[in-house]
């Protein structure tokens, strides 16, 4: 889990899991040289590494498990 912070490492000790479930938007944002990986699904936005993000297809169903308050994806299962 080399893309999360400390900050977000202590609030996935809250142990607080929330779902949902839908179609998958896949998106890369460029910023100068970066670039940042994104998904959506039923209107939640997730910042992903690229392996995740590659890993999903263009509107397949996913069910995806996240820690709600700092929307980080736990694991994710195709429905």
């Amino acid at each position: 889990m080399g893309w999360l912070t400390q900050s977000r490492l202590g609030s996935l000790k809250q142990r607080e899991v929330a779902s949902v479930a839908g179609p998958v938007s896949r998106k890369i944002i460029f910023s100068g040289k970066k670039q940042r990986h994104e998904i959506v699904v039923a209107r939640k936005k997730f910042r992903v590494p690229p392996e995740i993000f590659n890993s999903m297809e263009e509107d397949a169903y996913y069910r995806i498990y996240y820690q709600p308050k700092i929307k980080v994806l736990l694991t994710a299962e195709e429905v």
